[in-house]
């Protein structure tokens, strides 16, 4: 798909990353944002003052505000006309999203949440058994729904090796771009036991208090471990066996490279994917983090080593969920509603 090339249309992502919340708002917008710079968009994210970008963002105009929340602010900080605007949080208003459509010819958002009103053009929610029954929205919406529109970088789609895992000896911890609750404590309790190599990949988060907590367990510890950037996360992935974690957007890259998971949910949101994956034998769902028991983790990881069977067969299974054309089907839904309304928008706006 490509545009005259002198036309250069303006993309605006709008979403926050930090500490509560979590980098991945922020990382999904960023992987269809590179798919718009391809066809000649210029790409601003509008950002909290406070928000804390998981990586640099080469290409991409940040515009930061006090509240990504207030549309009187966000209008104040635009002088350029809006082609598409993409919004990425749980906390926009539906009156919000009609003053956005007011000022922007295409206009969508991404909700992992089901039960809910939009009045956006296109609501995105890759999670699995969501349809578009699932929320209320204007009969001139679209809604995007399930496995047919998981966002993957290309770095997934080209350099991964997919493999099936039938045995536990490397065991990756990561709980994404913050480890909030600090459940890497919890998995170094429940697996000290084993002489296993655990690989712990780091976001935001400073990895100073795990190693001081290994450090004060380490006599104790049978296994070995190593502490990696969370950057560096697919490399990290290709070399485990499973995945211990959340159920973020991470979930859906251990998937294509047939890597299994044990969930540790971390968030509301997260909660009805984990027991969804769990229910179709995609991946372990141990619990949600606050009603975590003691020994559950170390007793699941007992029955997985006594048992490889139950670790090939979801290996096998989730390796056949996705086609990875999920981000190409989203940018031609989106141009061609813009190829739609962009005359009658510039009629209106004249």
């Amino acid at each position: 798909m490509t545009l005259n090339n002198k036309q250069i249309l303006n993309l605006v992502l709008i979403a926050n990353a930090n500490e509560k919340i979590g980098g991945g708002h922020v990382s999904r917008l960023l992987i269809l944002a590179k798919e718009f710079l391809k066809i000649n968009f210029k790409v601003y994210l509008l950002t909290d003052k406070n928000s804390e970008l998981p990586y640099p963002l080469p290409k991409i105009e940040v515009i930061r505000v006090d509240s990504i929340l207030n549309f009187k602010e966000i209008k104040s900080n635009i002088d350029f006309p809006i082609d598409v605007t993409i919004l990425d949080g749980y906390n926009f208003s539906t009156e919000f999203e009609k003053s956005v459509n007011s000022i922007s010819i295409v206009t969508c958002i991404f909700d992992d949440f089901k039960n809910k009103t939009h009045q956006c053009d296109f609501i995105i929610n890759q999670n699995l058994g969501v349809t578009k029954n699932d929320y209320t929205y204007p009969k001139s919406s679209i809604v995007l729904s399930g496995e047919e529109y998981t966002l993957f970088e290309d770095q997934i789609l080209n350099e991964a090796t997919k493999s099936i895992r039938n045995k536990i000896n490397t065991v990756l911890v990561n709980f994404g771009s913050y480890d909030i609750f600090q459940l890497s404590k919890y998995v170094v309790q429940e697996l000290m036991e084993f002489e296993i190599e655990i690989i712990f990949a780091m976001g935001h988060s400073s990895p100073e208090f795990l190693i001081d907590f290994i450090n004060s367990l380490s006599k104790q510890i049978k296994f070995s471990h190593k502490i990696y950037p969370y950057t560096d996360l697919l490399s990290l992935m290709q070399k485990a066996d499973i995945v211990i974690g959340g159920s973020g957007s991470s979930i859906w890259h251990r998937c294509i490279l047939g890597l299994p998971s044990i969930i540790i949910s971390q968030s509301d949101d997260q909660v009805e994917i984990a027991k969804h994956l769990e229910q179709n034998n995609f991946a372990l769902y141990l619990n949600h983090f606050n009603v975590l028991q003691k020994n559950s983790l170390k007793n699941l990881m007992s029955q997985l080593k006594n048992n490889n069977s139950i670790l090939e067969n979801i290996s096998k299974k989730v390796q056949t969920l996705f086609d990875g054309n999920g981000k190409n089907r989203i940018l031609s839904k989106i141009m061609n509603c813009y190829s739609i309304k962009k005359s009658k928008y510039v009629q209106k706006r004249i």
